[in-house]
Protein backbone atom coordinates (compact mmCIF):
# COMPACT_ATOMS: atom_id res chain seq x y z
CA UNK A 1 0.00 0.00 0.00
CA UNK A 2 1.22 3.50 -0.85
CA UNK A 3 1.08 6.17 1.86
CA UNK A 4 1.19 9.95 1.75
CA UNK A 5 2.22 12.38 4.47
CA UNK A 6 -0.04 15.10 5.84
CA UNK A 7 2.03 17.88 7.40
CA UNK A 8 1.13 21.14 9.10
CA UNK A 9 3.76 23.50 10.46
CA UNK A 10 3.63 25.82 13.45
CA UNK A 11 6.31 28.46 12.96
CA UNK A 12 7.25 30.55 15.99
CA UNK A 13 8.96 33.85 15.19
CA UNK A 14 10.38 36.33 17.69
CA UNK A 15 9.62 39.90 16.61
CA UNK A 16 12.39 42.47 16.19
CA UNK A 17 11.27 44.88 18.89
CA UNK A 18 13.50 46.71 21.36
CA UNK A 19 11.50 45.55 24.37
CA UNK A 20 9.36 42.61 25.42
CA UNK A 21 5.66 42.21 24.68
CA UNK A 22 4.15 43.29 28.00
CA UNK A 23 7.01 45.11 29.80
CA UNK A 24 9.99 47.37 29.08
CA UNK A 25 12.71 44.72 29.56
CA UNK A 26 15.12 44.58 26.62
CA UNK A 27 14.47 42.07 23.85
CA UNK A 28 18.07 40.99 23.41
CA UNK A 29 19.81 37.69 22.65
CA UNK A 30 22.94 36.55 24.47
CA UNK A 31 22.69 38.54 27.71
CA UNK A 32 23.78 36.87 30.99
CA UNK A 33 21.09 34.48 32.30
CA UNK A 34 18.19 36.11 34.13
CA UNK A 35 19.57 39.64 33.64
CA UNK A 36 16.67 40.91 31.47
CA UNK A 37 13.72 40.29 33.78
CA UNK A 38 11.26 42.29 35.86
CA UNK A 39 8.16 41.61 38.01
CA UNK A 40 5.91 41.57 34.90
CA UNK A 41 7.78 38.97 32.84
CA UNK A 42 8.45 36.93 36.00
CA UNK A 43 4.73 36.98 36.82
CA UNK A 44 5.15 38.38 40.33
CA UNK A 45 1.94 39.18 42.26
CA UNK A 46 0.48 42.61 41.58
CA UNK A 47 2.35 43.21 38.30
CA UNK A 48 0.24 44.35 35.35
CA UNK A 49 1.08 43.92 31.64
CA UNK A 50 0.79 46.53 28.90
CA UNK A 51 0.90 45.76 25.17
CA UNK A 52 3.92 46.71 23.07
CA UNK A 53 2.43 48.66 20.13
CA UNK A 54 5.45 48.00 17.89
CA UNK A 55 4.99 44.23 18.32
CA UNK A 56 1.37 44.50 17.19
CA UNK A 57 2.40 46.58 14.16
CA UNK A 58 5.08 44.08 13.09
CA UNK A 59 2.56 41.26 13.51
CA UNK A 60 0.03 43.08 11.32
CA UNK A 61 2.70 43.79 8.70
CA UNK A 62 3.48 40.06 8.53
CA UNK A 63 -0.22 39.30 8.32
CA UNK A 64 -0.71 41.56 5.30
CA UNK A 65 2.46 40.24 3.61
CA UNK A 66 1.00 36.74 3.94
CA UNK A 67 -2.37 37.95 2.59
CA UNK A 68 -4.23 37.31 5.85
CA UNK A 69 -7.51 38.81 6.90
CA UNK A 70 -7.17 41.14 9.87
CA UNK A 71 -10.19 41.45 12.20
CA UNK A 72 -11.40 44.74 13.61
CA UNK A 73 -11.24 43.28 17.12
CA UNK A 74 -8.78 40.84 18.69
CA UNK A 75 -8.09 39.74 22.25
CA UNK A 76 -5.53 37.97 24.43
CA UNK A 77 -6.19 34.77 26.37
CA UNK A 78 -4.51 32.82 29.13
CA UNK A 79 -3.16 29.43 28.10
CA UNK A 80 -2.88 27.54 31.37
CA UNK A 81 -0.17 24.96 31.95
CA UNK A 82 2.64 24.32 34.37
CA UNK A 83 6.21 24.09 33.13
CA UNK A 84 9.39 25.48 34.73
CA UNK A 85 10.14 27.88 31.85
CA UNK A 86 6.73 29.62 32.25
CA UNK A 87 6.96 31.47 35.60
CA UNK A 88 3.30 32.62 35.68
CA UNK A 89 1.93 29.08 35.22
CA UNK A 90 0.10 30.44 32.17
CA UNK A 91 1.14 31.94 28.85
CA UNK A 92 -0.53 35.11 27.58
CA UNK A 93 -1.51 34.07 24.06
CA UNK A 94 -4.52 34.24 21.71
CA UNK A 95 -7.16 31.59 21.19
CA UNK A 96 -10.45 32.28 19.41
CA UNK A 97 -9.82 35.86 18.24
CA UNK A 98 -6.29 35.98 16.80
CA UNK A 99 -4.81 39.05 15.11
CA UNK A 100 -4.84 37.41 11.67
CA UNK A 101 -6.29 34.41 9.82
CA UNK A 102 -6.83 32.84 6.39
CA UNK A 103 -3.62 33.74 4.56
CA UNK A 104 -1.40 31.95 2.08
CA UNK A 105 2.22 31.41 1.10
CA UNK A 106 3.54 30.35 -2.29
CA UNK A 107 6.33 27.78 -2.40
CA UNK A 108 8.19 26.15 -5.26
CA UNK A 109 10.75 23.39 -5.53
CA UNK A 110 13.40 23.50 -8.24
CA UNK A 111 11.82 22.71 -11.60
CA UNK A 112 8.32 22.39 -10.10
CA UNK A 113 5.35 24.79 -10.46
CA UNK A 114 4.36 26.96 -7.53
CA UNK A 115 2.17 25.48 -4.82
CA UNK A 116 -0.05 27.44 -2.44
CA UNK A 117 0.06 26.56 1.26
CA UNK A 118 -2.85 28.13 3.12
CA UNK A 119 -2.32 29.69 6.53
CA UNK A 120 -4.91 28.99 9.20
CA UNK A 121 -4.03 31.76 11.63
CA UNK A 122 -1.30 33.99 13.02
CA UNK A 123 -1.53 34.87 16.68
CA UNK A 124 0.59 36.98 19.00
CA UNK A 125 1.85 35.64 22.32
CA UNK A 126 4.70 35.93 24.78
CA UNK A 127 7.68 33.59 24.50
CA UNK A 128 8.64 31.34 27.39
CA UNK A 129 11.94 31.09 29.21
CA UNK A 130 14.57 28.56 28.22
CA UNK A 131 15.36 25.36 30.08
CA UNK A 132 19.01 24.36 29.95
CA UNK A 133 19.77 20.71 30.67
CA UNK A 134 22.98 19.05 31.80
CA UNK A 135 24.24 15.49 32.07
CA UNK A 136 27.27 14.07 33.84
CA UNK A 137 30.17 13.05 31.58
CA UNK A 138 32.44 10.05 32.21
CA UNK A 139 34.91 12.28 34.09
CA UNK A 140 32.16 13.48 36.41
CA UNK A 141 31.76 16.95 34.91
CA UNK A 142 28.36 18.36 34.00
CA UNK A 143 28.04 19.09 30.27
CA UNK A 144 25.10 20.57 28.29
CA UNK A 145 22.45 18.09 27.17
CA UNK A 146 19.32 18.64 25.03
CA UNK A 147 17.09 16.12 26.79
CA UNK A 148 14.77 17.02 29.65
CA UNK A 149 15.62 13.72 31.38
CA UNK A 150 19.07 15.06 32.24
CA UNK A 151 20.56 15.12 35.74
CA UNK A 152 20.32 18.90 36.19
CA UNK A 153 18.08 21.51 34.62
CA UNK A 154 18.37 25.30 34.99
CA UNK A 155 16.06 28.01 33.64
CA UNK A 156 16.95 31.33 32.01
CA UNK A 157 13.96 33.72 32.00
CA UNK A 158 15.52 36.35 29.69
CA UNK A 159 13.38 35.07 26.82
CA UNK A 160 10.16 35.03 28.88
CA UNK A 161 7.88 37.75 27.57
CA UNK A 162 9.63 38.30 24.23
CA UNK A 163 6.97 38.99 21.54
CA UNK A 164 6.35 35.79 19.62
CA UNK A 165 4.27 35.35 16.49
CA UNK A 166 2.93 31.85 15.81
CA UNK A 167 2.05 31.09 12.18
CA UNK A 168 -0.06 27.95 11.76
CA UNK A 169 -0.38 26.37 8.33
CA UNK A 170 -3.13 24.18 7.00
CA UNK A 171 -2.12 20.49 6.76
CA UNK A 172 -1.34 20.84 3.05
CA UNK A 173 2.38 20.05 3.04
CA UNK A 174 3.15 16.63 1.65
CA UNK A 175 6.92 16.10 1.98
CA UNK A 176 10.03 17.12 3.91
CA UNK A 177 11.22 19.13 0.91
CA UNK A 178 7.95 21.08 0.85
CA UNK A 179 8.23 21.70 4.60
CA UNK A 180 11.76 23.07 4.14
CA UNK A 181 10.69 25.22 1.17
CA UNK A 182 7.76 26.63 3.21
CA UNK A 183 10.08 27.58 6.07
CA UNK A 184 12.64 29.19 3.78
CA UNK A 185 10.01 31.25 1.93
CA UNK A 186 8.52 32.32 5.25
CA UNK A 187 11.92 33.38 6.55
CA UNK A 188 12.67 35.23 3.29
CA UNK A 189 9.58 37.43 3.67
CA UNK A 190 9.95 38.12 7.41
CA UNK A 191 13.63 39.07 7.17
CA UNK A 192 12.96 41.11 4.01
CA UNK A 193 10.45 43.29 5.89
CA UNK A 194 12.57 43.58 9.04
CA UNK A 195 9.94 41.76 11.12
CA UNK A 196 12.48 39.33 12.59
CA UNK A 197 16.06 38.22 12.01
CA UNK A 198 14.74 34.59 11.95
CA UNK A 199 18.00 33.11 13.23
CA UNK A 200 17.12 29.50 13.93
CA UNK A 201 20.47 28.92 15.68
CA UNK A 202 19.50 31.64 18.21
CA UNK A 203 15.90 30.51 18.56
CA UNK A 204 14.29 33.58 16.99
CA UNK A 205 12.66 31.25 14.46
CA UNK A 206 11.49 27.83 15.61
CA UNK A 207 9.29 25.21 14.04
CA UNK A 208 7.04 22.40 15.24
CA UNK A 209 5.75 19.91 12.69
CA UNK A 210 2.45 18.03 13.01
CA UNK A 211 2.77 14.85 10.96
CA UNK A 212 0.47 11.99 10.07
CA UNK A 213 0.31 9.49 7.23
CA UNK A 214 -2.61 7.94 5.37
CA UNK A 215 -3.13 5.58 2.43
CA UNK A 216 -3.06 7.41 -0.89
CA UNK A 217 -6.63 8.32 -1.84
CA UNK A 218 -7.97 8.32 1.72
CA UNK A 219 -9.55 11.63 2.80
CA UNK A 220 -9.55 11.03 6.55
CA UNK A 221 -6.43 12.13 8.41
CA UNK A 222 -4.34 9.68 10.37
CA UNK A 223 -3.25 10.14 13.99
CA UNK A 224 -0.68 12.92 14.19
CA UNK A 225 2.46 13.43 16.21
CA UNK A 226 4.10 16.79 16.91
CA UNK A 227 7.86 17.06 16.38
CA UNK A 228 9.91 19.62 18.33
CA UNK A 229 13.59 20.58 18.80
CA UNK A 230 14.36 21.30 15.14
CA UNK A 231 16.81 24.18 14.89
CA UNK A 232 17.81 24.34 11.21
CA UNK A 233 16.28 23.81 7.78
CA UNK A 234 18.27 20.58 7.50
CA UNK A 235 17.03 19.27 10.83
CA UNK A 236 13.43 20.01 9.81
CA UNK A 237 13.91 18.08 6.58
CA UNK A 238 15.64 15.17 8.34
CA UNK A 239 13.14 15.01 11.21
CA UNK A 240 10.10 15.08 8.93
CA UNK A 241 11.58 12.41 6.65
CA UNK A 242 12.38 10.19 9.63
CA UNK A 243 8.95 10.58 11.24
CA UNK A 244 7.11 9.81 8.00
CA UNK A 245 9.15 6.63 7.56
CA UNK A 246 8.68 5.68 11.24
CA UNK A 247 4.89 6.04 11.11
CA UNK A 248 4.60 4.04 7.89
CA UNK A 249 6.71 1.26 9.42
CA UNK A 250 4.57 1.17 12.60
CA UNK A 251 1.36 0.86 10.54
CA UNK A 252 2.79 -1.78 8.19
CA UNK A 253 3.86 -3.87 11.18
CA UNK A 254 0.32 -3.78 12.59
CA UNK A 255 0.88 -1.12 15.24
CA UNK A 256 -0.98 2.13 15.93
CA UNK A 257 0.30 5.67 15.95
CA UNK A 258 -0.01 7.37 19.34
CA UNK A 259 -0.89 11.08 19.49
CA UNK A 260 2.13 12.48 21.26
CA UNK A 261 4.86 15.09 21.24
CA UNK A 262 8.22 13.80 20.04
CA UNK A 263 11.62 15.46 20.07
CA UNK A 264 14.21 15.38 17.29
CA UNK A 265 17.55 13.97 18.46
CA UNK A 266 20.07 15.55 16.09
CA UNK A 267 22.95 13.32 17.20
CA UNK A 268 21.12 10.03 16.64
CA UNK A 269 18.96 11.29 13.73
CA UNK A 270 15.68 10.01 15.17
CA UNK A 271 12.58 11.23 16.99
CA UNK A 272 11.97 10.25 20.60
CA UNK A 273 8.77 10.29 22.65
CA UNK A 274 8.53 13.23 25.08
CA UNK A 275 4.93 13.37 26.35
CA UNK A 276 1.32 12.80 25.32
CA UNK A 277 -0.01 15.49 22.99
CA UNK A 278 -2.41 17.98 24.57
CA UNK A 279 -5.63 19.21 22.95
CA UNK A 280 -6.89 22.80 23.17
CA UNK A 281 -9.31 22.01 26.02
CA UNK A 282 -6.39 20.78 28.14
CA UNK A 283 -5.10 24.36 28.38
CA UNK A 284 -8.38 25.80 29.79
CA UNK A 285 -8.14 29.00 27.74
CA UNK A 286 -10.00 32.03 29.09
CA UNK A 287 -9.82 35.77 28.21
CA UNK A 288 -6.89 37.65 29.74
CA UNK A 289 -8.50 39.89 32.39
CA UNK A 290 -5.56 42.32 32.63
CA UNK A 291 -5.55 43.32 28.93
CA UNK A 292 -8.37 45.04 27.03
CA UNK A 293 -9.29 43.83 23.51
CA UNK A 294 -7.24 45.22 20.62
CA UNK A 295 -9.13 47.40 18.18
CA UNK A 296 -7.60 47.41 14.67
CA UNK A 297 -8.95 50.42 12.81
CA UNK A 298 -8.87 50.67 9.03
CA UNK A 299 -6.76 53.83 9.34
CA UNK A 300 -4.16 52.11 11.53
CA UNK A 301 -3.96 49.10 9.21
CA UNK A 302 -3.62 51.39 6.18
CA UNK A 303 -0.71 53.19 7.86
CA UNK A 304 1.03 49.86 8.54
CA UNK A 305 0.52 48.71 4.95
CA UNK A 306 2.61 51.65 3.72
CA UNK A 307 5.65 49.66 4.91
CA UNK A 308 4.65 46.71 2.71
CA UNK A 309 7.29 47.07 0.02
CA UNK A 310 7.63 44.86 -3.07
CA UNK A 311 8.18 41.34 -1.76
CA UNK A 312 10.78 38.80 -3.00
CA UNK A 313 8.27 36.80 -5.08
CA UNK A 314 7.00 39.87 -6.95
CA UNK A 315 10.50 41.24 -7.44
CA UNK A 316 11.77 37.89 -8.79
CA UNK A 317 8.86 37.79 -11.24
CA UNK A 318 9.83 41.26 -12.45
CA UNK A 319 13.43 40.15 -12.93
CA UNK A 320 12.29 37.15 -14.98
CA UNK A 321 10.20 39.44 -17.16
CA UNK A 322 13.39 41.44 -17.67
CA UNK A 323 15.26 38.41 -18.99
CA UNK A 324 16.73 36.61 -15.97
CA UNK A 325 16.21 32.88 -15.58
CA UNK A 326 14.11 31.70 -12.61
CA UNK A 327 17.31 30.47 -10.96
CA UNK A 328 19.16 33.79 -11.37
CA UNK A 329 16.09 35.78 -10.32
CA UNK A 330 15.85 33.64 -7.18
CA UNK A 331 19.48 34.34 -6.34
CA UNK A 332 18.93 38.09 -6.67
CA UNK A 333 16.19 38.09 -4.03
CA UNK A 334 17.96 35.96 -1.44
CA UNK A 335 18.26 39.04 0.74
CA UNK A 336 16.89 42.56 0.74
CA UNK A 337 20.39 44.08 0.79
CA UNK A 338 21.54 42.04 -2.23
CA UNK A 339 18.39 42.78 -4.20
CA UNK A 340 18.55 46.51 -3.47
CA UNK A 341 22.21 46.52 -4.58
CA UNK A 342 21.18 44.74 -7.79
CA UNK A 343 18.39 47.29 -8.35
CA UNK A 344 20.83 50.19 -8.02
CA UNK A 345 23.19 48.60 -10.54
CA UNK A 346 20.33 48.31 -13.03
CA UNK A 347 19.38 51.95 -12.46
CA UNK A 348 22.93 52.90 -13.53
CA UNK A 349 22.40 51.21 -16.88
CA UNK A 350 24.10 47.85 -16.29
CA UNK A 351 22.83 44.70 -18.01
CA UNK A 352 20.89 42.46 -15.61
CA UNK A 353 22.49 39.14 -16.52
CA UNK A 354 26.04 40.52 -16.26
CA UNK A 355 25.36 42.09 -12.86
CA UNK A 356 23.69 38.95 -11.51
CA UNK A 357 26.68 36.84 -12.66
CA UNK A 358 29.15 39.09 -10.81
CA UNK A 359 27.02 39.23 -7.66
CA UNK A 360 26.27 35.50 -7.57
CA UNK A 361 29.85 34.45 -8.25
CA UNK A 362 32.74 36.85 -7.63
CA UNK A 363 31.05 39.09 -5.04
CA UNK A 364 29.53 36.12 -3.20
CA UNK A 365 32.95 34.43 -3.11
CA UNK A 366 34.61 37.54 -1.68
CA UNK A 367 31.88 37.93 0.92
CA UNK A 368 32.25 34.32 2.04
CA UNK A 369 36.07 34.32 2.03
CA UNK A 370 36.33 37.59 3.96
CA UNK A 371 33.39 36.90 6.25
CA UNK A 372 31.93 40.29 5.33
CA UNK A 373 28.30 40.65 4.15
CA UNK A 374 27.89 42.72 0.98
CA UNK A 375 26.08 45.45 2.92
CA UNK A 376 29.09 45.85 5.22
CA UNK A 377 31.69 45.90 2.44
CA UNK A 378 33.11 49.03 0.73
CA UNK A 379 31.81 47.97 -2.67
CA UNK A 380 29.22 50.32 -4.15
CA UNK A 381 26.80 49.63 -7.02
CA UNK A 382 28.63 52.30 -9.03
CA UNK A 383 31.95 50.55 -8.45
CA UNK A 384 30.66 47.21 -9.73
CA UNK A 385 29.05 48.86 -12.77
CA UNK A 386 32.34 50.61 -13.56
CA UNK A 387 34.18 47.26 -13.46
CA UNK A 388 31.67 45.76 -15.89
CA UNK A 389 31.99 48.77 -18.20
CA UNK A 390 35.81 48.75 -18.14
CA UNK A 391 35.78 45.04 -18.91
CA UNK A 392 33.32 45.41 -21.81
CA UNK A 393 35.47 48.20 -23.28
CA UNK A 394 38.61 46.00 -23.06
CA UNK A 395 40.29 48.50 -20.73
CA UNK A 396 40.94 45.66 -18.29
CA UNK A 397 40.77 41.90 -18.70
CA UNK A 398 38.69 39.60 -16.51
CA UNK A 399 41.59 38.61 -14.27
CA UNK A 400 42.42 42.26 -13.70
CA UNK A 401 38.75 43.07 -13.10
CA UNK A 402 38.67 40.49 -10.29
CA UNK A 403 41.69 42.13 -8.66
CA UNK A 404 40.02 45.53 -8.84
CA UNK A 405 36.83 44.07 -7.38
CA UNK A 406 38.77 42.81 -4.35
CA UNK A 407 40.20 46.29 -3.73
CA UNK A 408 36.79 47.94 -4.09
CA UNK A 409 35.22 45.35 -1.78
CA UNK A 410 37.85 45.84 0.94
CA UNK A 411 38.86 49.49 0.55
CA UNK A 412 36.40 51.24 -1.77
CA UNK A 413 37.53 53.93 -4.18
CA UNK A 414 37.30 54.37 -7.95
CA UNK A 415 37.68 51.59 -10.50
CA UNK A 416 39.90 53.54 -12.92
CA UNK A 417 42.22 54.63 -10.12
CA UNK A 418 42.72 51.04 -8.99
CA UNK A 419 43.35 49.89 -12.56
CA UNK A 420 46.09 52.49 -12.89
CA UNK A 421 47.51 51.97 -9.40
CA UNK A 422 47.74 48.19 -9.85
CA UNK A 423 49.03 48.47 -13.41
CA UNK A 424 46.15 46.42 -14.77
CA UNK A 425 45.29 48.48 -17.85
CA UNK A 426 44.64 46.17 -20.77
CA UNK A 427 47.18 46.09 -23.63
CA UNK A 428 44.92 45.84 -26.66
CA UNK A 429 46.87 47.33 -29.53
CA UNK A 430 49.95 49.23 -30.63
CA UNK A 431 53.60 48.27 -30.99
CA UNK A 432 53.93 46.90 -27.44
CA UNK A 433 51.48 44.07 -28.08
CA UNK A 434 52.87 43.35 -31.56
CA UNK A 435 56.38 43.03 -30.10
CA UNK A 436 55.11 40.51 -27.52
CA UNK A 437 53.46 38.48 -30.26
CA UNK A 438 56.63 38.53 -32.38
CA UNK A 439 58.79 37.48 -29.44
CA UNK A 440 56.42 34.64 -28.62
CA UNK A 441 56.49 33.38 -32.22
CA UNK A 442 60.28 33.44 -32.29
CA UNK A 443 60.55 31.54 -29.01
CA UNK A 444 57.99 28.79 -29.73
CA UNK A 445 58.69 26.97 -33.02
CA UNK A 446 57.07 23.74 -31.74
CA UNK A 447 53.50 25.02 -31.31
CA UNK A 448 53.84 26.94 -34.60
CA UNK A 449 54.67 23.73 -36.43
CA UNK A 450 51.74 21.93 -34.76
CA UNK A 451 49.35 24.72 -35.74
CA UNK A 452 50.48 24.66 -39.35
CA UNK A 453 50.05 20.88 -39.31
CA UNK A 454 46.37 21.41 -38.53
CA UNK A 455 46.32 21.31 -34.71
CA UNK A 456 44.19 24.36 -33.90
CA UNK A 457 44.63 23.88 -30.14
CA UNK A 458 48.32 24.76 -30.48
CA UNK A 459 47.20 28.35 -30.96
CA UNK A 460 45.94 28.43 -27.36
CA UNK A 461 49.42 27.63 -26.13
CA UNK A 462 50.81 30.61 -28.00
CA UNK A 463 48.06 32.87 -26.63
CA UNK A 464 48.97 31.68 -23.13
CA UNK A 465 52.60 32.60 -23.68
CA UNK A 466 51.70 36.14 -24.72
CA UNK A 467 49.37 36.49 -21.73
CA UNK A 468 52.15 35.32 -19.44
CA UNK A 469 54.61 37.78 -20.99
CA UNK A 470 52.11 40.63 -20.50
CA UNK A 471 51.38 39.53 -16.91
CA UNK A 472 47.75 39.00 -17.84
CA UNK A 473 47.21 42.50 -19.20
CA UNK A 474 46.98 41.64 -22.88
CA UNK A 475 43.58 41.52 -24.57
CA UNK A 476 43.20 37.80 -25.31
CA UNK A 477 40.93 38.33 -28.32
CA UNK A 478 43.39 40.82 -29.83
CA UNK A 479 46.29 38.44 -29.17
CA UNK A 480 44.41 35.64 -30.92
CA UNK A 481 43.76 37.87 -33.93
CA UNK A 482 47.40 38.99 -34.26
CA UNK A 483 48.72 35.45 -33.92
CA UNK A 484 46.37 34.11 -36.61
CA UNK A 485 47.28 36.93 -38.95
CA UNK A 486 50.98 36.16 -38.52
CA UNK A 487 50.61 32.38 -38.80
CA UNK A 488 48.16 32.37 -41.70
CA UNK A 489 50.13 34.90 -43.76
Amino acid sequence: MQYEAVIGLEVHVELATNSKLFCSCANQFGAPPNSLVCPICLGLPGSLPRVNQRAVELHLLAARALECRVPALSKFDRKNYFYPDMPKDFQTSQYDQPLAAHGRLFISELGEPEKTINITRIHLEEDTGKSIHFKRAANGELVPDRLASSELSLVDYNRAGVPLMEIVSEPEIRSADEASAYLQKMREILVWLGISDCRMEEGSMRCDANISVRPVGQQEFGTKTEIKNMNSFKSVRDAVDYEIARQIKVIQEGGKIVQETRGWDEARKLTISMRSKEDAHDYRYFPEPDLPPLEISAEWLSQIEKNLVELPRQRAQRYMQGGLSPYDAGLMVQSRALSDFFEQCLSLGAEAKEVSNWLANEVARLSQDRGIPLAESRLSPGGLVQIIQQLSQSKVNRQGARQVLEKLFEEGGQTEEWIEKLGLGSISGGEELKQMVDQTLQANPGPIAEYKAGKEKALNQLVGQVMKQSKGRANAAEVMRLLKEALDA
